[in-house]
């Protein structure tokens, strides 16, 4: 009896200190947060070669196994695009990144966030379209080999001026910031149904 009693706590001992890695490698390898605000990954999370801090906007899937965020790669060489997504994936409970996500890259791209099922991402883009001028919204589904091609959200979303950060509710209600003609200040909130 003594001996099963030692073989479950030795068990046990060894689940939590599963559970306590998994806790921390969900972040990057850091504690998990707290009340205290701390630089994510220590700030080092992507440093430009020429040493300085680019990436901000970080997006996680609602199931913890991608993480996006957005780049300054613009530099004096190379002034265009100015943005990218980039991201980071866990595979085999590793975090493997980052890179270059593949709907991103050729057009400037920034902004992104994931819906509350983790089966579309939103962003902006400068990518060219008939009626606008700015960063506008665009989306992609979630396939099982990956991510689909940018699809444009549409002018009931998008005007000629801009629009950028859009998130989803559960509800399905969306959000975002927009530029065009009628708010209070030229970056005003708007929601949709």
């Amino acid at each position: 009896m003594r001996k099963g009693l030692l073989s479950f706590l030795a068990f046990i001992t060894a689940l939590c200190s599963l559970h306590s890695q998994e806790k921390t490698n969900n972040y990057l390898g850091q504690k998990p947060p707290g009340l205290k605000a701390e630089l994510f990954s220590g700030g080092e999370l992507v440093i430009h070669p020429k040493g300085k801090r680019r990436s901000f906007n970080v997006s996680f899937s609602p199931n913890g196994k991608e993480m996006f965020f957005s780049y300054y790669k613009a530099t004096k060489e190379k002034p265009e695009p100015t943005y990218e997504i980039r991201t980071f994936k866990r595979i085999n409970d590793e975090w493997v990144g980052p890179k270059t996500a593949s709907f991103s890259g050729k057009y400037s791209d920034v902004d992104i966030n994931f819906s509350p099922d983790g089966n579309h991402i939103f962003f902006a883009s400068d990518r060219p379209q008939p009626n606008s001028v700015g960063l506008d919204i665009y989306y992609a589904i979630k396939t099982e080999s990956g991510w689909s091609e940018p699809i444009y959200a549409g002018m009931d979303i998008n005007t000629a001026e801009g629009e950028v950060y859009l998130s989803v509710s559960k509800k399905k209600n969306i959000f975002f910031r927009s530029s065009r003609l009628g708010g209070f200040g030229g970056d005003d909130l708007y929601r949709g149904e």
